[in-house]
């Protein structure tokens, strides 16, 4: 209070009042970078599985509740889009266990079927399997090694990962992608500037070589 009354011109209330402003808007800023980053990560992990960025996000928010990290479950689809390509001819163990579960992997063009409606369907048929033994045997064939961790997602159902979605959505948690690759922009500019940055250092030190080694 000291300090702010010794300032000419400037109330007490103005004076705390830009000083809040200024911390919101570090902290906005925080925010900001944190958001770009995870950006990185759901972008990445989009390309990875073939689910759209909006998805990643809605895993990420099931994830909190389900004990198991969208990455895990990513994981999981991949291996079992590996595993429906090779289940394509109808032959092999991973075609065995498709059929068992009643599920088709390719539509009637010969193209393998949607992967997050076909994680959906084998979710749920899994957890119709009341013998546990056979729906782990089931579940490790199609999802490989990541299969065990996709326990609470079986015992859930799509019912209840697509609610934890839809609440996601409604609370404002997912981002659309034209967001998304904003904030991929921001972090190609970061890194630009970061470059540009230690470019301008390295040649203040190749300018200041000569002089330090005379």
């Amino acid at each position: 209070d000291g300090l702010i009354g010794k300032l000419e011109g400037v109330s007490a209330s103005g004076a705390a009042l830009v000083g809040l402003l200024g911390g919101v808007g570090a902290a906005l800023v925080d925010a900001t970078m944190s958001v770009k980053d995870a950006a990185g990560e759901i972008d990445e992990l989009s390309h990875k599985t073939g689910l759209s960025v909006e998805t990643i996000q809605e895993f990420n928010y099931a994830s909190e509740y389900l004990e198991i990290s969208a990455d895990q479950i990513g994981s999981s689809i991949v291996k079992m889009v590996k595993n429906m390509d090779s289940a394509r001819e109808g032959t092999g163990a991973a075609a065995e266990a498709f059929k068992e579960l009643g599920i088709r992997v390719v539509d009637n063009h010969g193209h393998l079927k949607d992967s997050e409606e076909t994680f959906y369907r084998v979710i749920d048929a899994l957890g119709e399997i009341k013998n546990e033994s056979d729906r782990d045997a089931l579940a490790m064939t199609i999802f490989g090694k990541s299969a065990m961790e996709l326990s609470t997602v079986i015992d859930e159902g799509s019912e209840g990962i697509k609610n934890y979605a839809q609440q996601a959505r409604e609370m404002g948690y997912v981002i659309g992608e034209d967001q998304v690759n904003k904030f991929l922009e921001l972090d190609d500019a970061m890194v630009n500037l970061q470059k540009t940055g230690e470019a301008l250092q390295n040649k203040f030190a190749e300018a200041l070589l000569p002089m330090l080694t005379a």
